[in-house]
């Protein structure tokens, strides 16, 4: 076996999250061009393999990256601009006008930049993102080094962008091949939701994303409000609605599935969804409690995510995890309901599964993709240590990562990024907070 590798991580507690959940005490990570080369006990590997690079773990957890299944990063230049407000005042009174008059190459470079210094800061390893102006999307995501799978919302209205959907759709044809082959980014399909695209869009949609084997990314079954809507227009649920037009099946990831009959559980289980489950911007809209432990017990590939930060108001997948957990042992009445392990498979493996990414990461294996992250155990709020996956869950932060590790390249080493300055992004953020602040719930309240 080849002895000459790039990068060592000797002396590490890790979590694999492989099949048979597999744990190392004290244990070494070869890494070479970019993924694994090699796992084991430090004892028998240290000493084997020669590497330029090597990195000293010693009271530190190394586990995979984390996965945030649905997010629109751009909109960390809108934190806080409207809260305490039911999704649908929130979306058109606020939200839709602002980007109306905000959105701009700049503005997405700018929130996008600042959400991946966050989440990278965070242990976030691959973002899904929906948003605008994907070319700058990208350009960020190959700066940071983050990897991602990123689409450009598709709607009935004009945006910034295109004049309507169809043009949007022609765009987007020709970026699915462009990035087919990218070492870090992928194009998904997706129309925002039922409520802002008509049959026609979301049909053409789905047969552009079946045309270049992408992933169909939308909201759905977020709301009462939604699901009562399409109830009275189309005599079915959304989940029923969409399946009806041929939306469905196991490259469609859908975000929120909230509200579901018992009919829809069947379409989703039977079709294969993927599910992005959004705990804290569900809780903090009163969108409803996600089936959750029904759709992990299904067998489901469910990821976890944070949706954006102007309903959330932050992008650690950590206070997430917590979050999910207790909701959804509060809505089973059962504290044994989705326990730790299972939280954090959702937040690694299963994000991964559910974008159809899982051969490539989500989980420390040889020959998968190095993206990996390191953890300080050596802190009063993480010792003593019974339960490695009790910890991750129920007592780590985001603000607890150390190193990121994307592709093999160090992307953030002693709790700073390398690959972009953080200052100088949150001066532009800064910029933009000022001009927007007219339009803001606290300067503008409605009703």
């Amino acid at each position: 076996m080849e002895r000459n590798v790039d990068l060592l991580i000797h002396h590490a507690q890790i979590v694999t999250m492989d099949a048979a959940f597999t744990q190392y005490r004290d244990a070494t990570m070869a890494i070479r061009d970019g993924k694994i080369k090699d796992i084991g006990p430090t004892d028998q590997l240290e000493e084997y393999y020669r590497a330029p690079v090597r990195l000293d773990a010693s009271g530190k957890l190394l586990m995979p990256g984390l996965v945030n299944a649905h997010t629109h990063a751009a909109m960390a230049c809108l934190r806080g601009i409207a809260d305490d407000l039911p999704l649908e005042e929130w979306l058109q009174h606020y939200i839709f006008p602002v980007e109306a008059r905000a959105l701009s190459p700049g503005f997405v470079s700018a929130g996008t930049f600042l959400a991946l210094a966050e989440m990278l800061r965070a242990g976030t390893t691959l973002m899904n993102d929906m948003y605008y102006f994907l070319d700058e999307v990208i350009r960020c995501c190959e700066s940071s080094g983050i990897r991602a799978v990123v689409s450009t919302a598709l709607v009935d209205f004009p945006t910034p962008e295109f004049r309507n959907a169809a043009e949007s759709m022609e765009w987007m044809d020709k970026k699915l091949l462009q990035y087919r082959d990218h070492p870090l980014v992928r194009v998904a399909v997706s129309p925002h939701a039922i409520y802002t695209c008509g049959e026609d869009t979301l049909k053409k949609a789905k047969s552009l994303a079946d045309k270049h084997h992408a992933i169909l990314h939308m909201h759905l079954a977020e709301t009462r409000k939604e699901f009562d809507q399409c109830m009275e227009t189309s005599g079915k649920s959304p989940v029923g609605y969409a399946a009806g037009l041929g939306l469905l099946d196991e490259r469609t990831l859908a975000a929120h599935m909230v509200h579901l009959t018992e009919e829809d559980h069947d379409t989703v289980l039977r079709r294969k969804v993927g599910i992005a489950h959004l705990p804290e911007s569900n809780l903090k809209l009163v969108s409803g409690l996600c089936p959750l432990e029904r759709f992990i017990l299904d067998g489901l590939f469910v990821g976890l995510g944070t949706d954006g930060v102007a309903s959330n108001n932050n992008l650690d997948l950590f206070e997430e995890m917590q979050t999910a957990s207790f909701m959804a042992k509060l809505r089973s009445g059962n504290p044994v309901s989705m326990p730790a392990r299972s939280i954090v498979e959702m937040a690694t493996l299963g994000g991964a599964k559910a974008l159809g990414m899982d051969a490539l990461t989500g989980s420390l294996e040889i020959g998968k993709s190095a993206d990996c992250i390191l953890i300080n155990l050596n802190q009063p709020h993480l010792v003593p240590v019974y339960d490695i996956y009790s910890h991750i869950v129920y007592a780590m932060r985001g603000s607890d990562v150390d190193t990121v590790i994307i592709r093999g390249k160090m992307i953030l080493q002693d709790k700073r990024i390398l690959t972009f300055s953080e200052e100088e992004i949150m001066e532009k953020v800064r910029w933009i907070g000022k001009q927007l602040k007219p339009y803001s719930k606290n300067q503008h309240p409605r009703g």
